[in-house]
Order: C-alpha cells, then structure tokens, then sequence
C-alpha cells in the first residue's frame, strides 16, 4: 500500500510522460501514449494510493459506471473504501477514486462522510464531518463526466437504508468539482425518482446541448420511463415525453455515449425487462430537436445483454460494446463488438473480455485506450486499430493537488 508521499512522486513523473507543461510551452501528448498491442485486452495492476492516515483497502461495489476525466488525464470510478475500523462493510459505493494508466495507479480522491451503524450492516448514517463538508450517501450511482463544468454529475441510486430517507431510494442530485475534490448538492424543484426499478439508468453529458442526458427515469415510483435533460447552467431538469422513445422498463443497465462527429446521443440496449435477457436495439437522440430514432442496422445484430460497456471512439468514428449478462442473473457475455454510424453496421472482433459480465467502460482518449474495470477490481485495457494521438492540452498542473477526505 503507498500513500500520498509516494503519489506524489509518481504524479511528477505521470506529469512528464504526459507531456505537460514544461518550460513555457505545451509538449504534444504523443509520449504518452501506452505501448499496448491492437485489438488485445491487456491486464493491468494499479498500485493503491490512499490518502495519509488511510489503512483500508479498494474494493469494488459493482452496479456503478465511470467516466473520463479530460482535465486530469484519468477515469474516474465512484466505487468503495473497505475499512473495518471507521468505515464497517458496505455493499455500497463510498469513495471518488482516479486510476492514471501511465503511472498505473489507483488513487483515492475523495470518502463519503457516511457511515453503516449499528444494528444492520445496511443503517446508513453520517458523520459529523458531513454538516461543514457535504457528500452523497453511500449507494449504487450512477454518474457521467461534465467537460464544461470539469465535474462530475450524479442523479439517484440504490440504497434504502439512509437516514431521513428510508425505505426510500435517494433521488438526490449532486455535482463533484475534479479540481477541488469536493461535492455540491442541486436542488431542483422538479426531478426524476429513483429506485429499486430503477437501477444504474444510463446517462452522458450533450454539449451540444450543455444538458446530460438520463434515459428511463420515471416520474413516480414505477411509472412510466422517460428521457430527461438536466442544463448545467440552469441546473433544472426538463422530461422529455414524446413518441418514440426507447422503451426502457428495465430500469436500468443499458448504456449511452456521445458521438460527437454528430452531435447525437447513442444507446444500446432497451430490454423490457431487468430480469429478462436485456435488449439490443440501437437508438440516437438528437438533443437539439428532442427526438429519439430507432436504429436498424445493417447485417448481424450483438446479443440481448444489459450492464454492458458501450463508448465512442471519435478517433475512429466508431462505437465499442463490450460485455454484460443476458439478464440479471444471466451468463457472463465476453464479446466484443464494434458499430459504424456511417457504414451503419456491426462487426464482432476476435478479441473476447477476458472475464466479461457487468462491467463499467470509457474511452481515454489522451492514451486512445478503452479503459474497463470487469468482475473481481480487474482493470484492462483496450486500443481499437492503429493508435491515435490526442492533441488537446490538459489542464495545467497547478490544478492537481492533494485534498484531505
């Protein structure tokens, strides 16, 4: 186990093989590119880093998802901190954490305040340091990444146990700044429920748009699904109620990205039901014009699945699937899978996910990595074709620093 003493020595160096600022100028991130061969799921082995004074371990929640962040160079996991002592087991997410492929380690960026009491593992409470510095209770989550806010947001979850709101799910919105580690509750007059059926409901952020997306939420406990906007300037959410949309009774476990040549937003999935084999319909939004359109492709179609990983490669113009179950207790799926909008059609690749099943996936884009963490906290990487470098300066290095949690 390293703490931050150590991180930090490992953060200048992840800092000069990234390419970023030396001297007075900009280097081009091409160095930074991971050696890593084509078409191939390559294992890795993060090094832990915990804040000082921090003896627990990492260890994953599942029922979650991660996100890119451009700034840092990172993907983000909101996953759970396992310390017996001050933080007594959880099956819920608790933690902010950042994995840095280049330096190949895994760092705690920020613990909830919460804790389980006495009585049932599952009594969420909070600590006393919550009151001056707020975070989210523990849950399930489901987040995306925000590049014009260079934040994280977050919508709901599953987790009935939290003081003040059981027997009911959080659905709470909150926003996490990744410059200064520290959460910021929105309260909107009007917003979605959360729930039990309404578990890991994709979402990703339209900049065309400023809005982040959320497909299947419902107004009330079990009601009718619905896509929503949620506008990062005015921070107040819009339903959206027209016909046809996907049909998104599952409550969860399908996946969205951005394709950003287009300025459309993407889903596959769309299964009836979340006990069932999931879905495999292909829908785009345009945010603009507030539609949704069914996709039917040309040729071979992927399996029914849900808890899948499904991301962009602007690069390339070309989307990734990869993984899932065929239903809620269903087989592990290992294939892989890539679709072209312009060619409209999917084409299998040879390279199988090693373990498969539920998964949380993002592009890197400054390493042209696909970035999964699979069951069992295994990370693997994955570089579709020929590599491509990512040009776009990071953010400069003053903006990472140490926070306490």
């Amino acid at each position: 186990m390293r703490h931050l003493g150590c991180a930090l020595a490992r953060h200048a160096l992840a800092l000069v093989c990234s390419g970023l600022c030396l001297g007075l100028g900009w280097t081009t991130p091409s160095e930074a590119v991971l050696s890593i061969p084509s078409d191939t799921w390559v294992r890795i082995n993060p090094t832990i880093v915990m804040p000082q004074g921090r003896t627990g371990d990492y260890r994953d929640a599942g029922w979650t998802a991660s996100a890119y962040d451009a700034g840092h160079r990172r993907t983000i996991f909101w996953e759970t901190y396992d310390d017996q002592s001050a933080y007594p087991y959880t099956i819920y997410s608790n933690s902010v954490w950042g994995l840095d492929p280049v330096a190949n380690t895994l760092e705690m960026l920020k613990l909830d305040h919460w804790y389980n009491g006495p009585g049932s593992s599952y009594d969420t409470l909070p600590y006393p340091e919550n009151s001056t510095d707020p975070t989210p209770p523990d849950r399930h989550p489901a987040f995306t990444y925000v590049s014009d806010k260079h934040s994280l947001f977050s919508f709901g979850g599953l987790n009935y146990n939290i003081q003040g709101i059981a027997p009911n799910h959080p659905d709470d919105t909150w926003m996490f700044d990744l410059d200064t580690n520290t959460w910021r509750q929105i309260l909107p007059p009007v917003h979605p429920v959360s729930g039990q059926d309404a578990v890991w409901m994709p979402m990703t952020y339209d900049p065309s748009t400023r809005n982040v997306v959320i497909a299947g939420a419902p107004a009330s406990p079990y009601g009718t699904r619905y896509t929503w906007y949620f506008n990062i300037d005015t921070e107040r959410y819009e339903m959206l109620t027209g016909t046809p949309r996907p049909d998104m009774e599952s409550g969860g476990g399908d996946a969205m990205a951005y394709d950003s040549s287009r300025r459309l937003v993407w889903l596959f999935g769309a299964g009836s039901s979340i006990y069932s084999r999931g879905g495999n319909e292909l829908w785009k939004l345009d945010g603009a014009a507030r539609t949704w359109t069914k996709v039917t492709p040309n040729g071979a179609t992927p399996p029914q699945r849900i808890y899948h990983g499904f991301v962009y490669i602007p690069s390339r113009d070309v989307f990734l699937l990869c993984g899932g179950t065929e239903g809620d207790s269903g087989p592990r799926l290992t294939d892989t899978w890539i679709y072209s909008p312009a060619s409209n059609t999917w084409t299998q690749l040879g390279a199988n996910a090693p373990t498969g099943g539920e998964l949380n996936m993002s592009y890197d884009q400054a390493n042209d990595v696909i970035v999964a963490q699979m069951a069992d906290a295994q990370w693997w990487l994955f570089r579709y074709g020929t590599t491509v470098t990512d040009n776009t300066p990071p953010s400069p290095p003053g903006s990472l620093r140490v926070q306490g949690n």
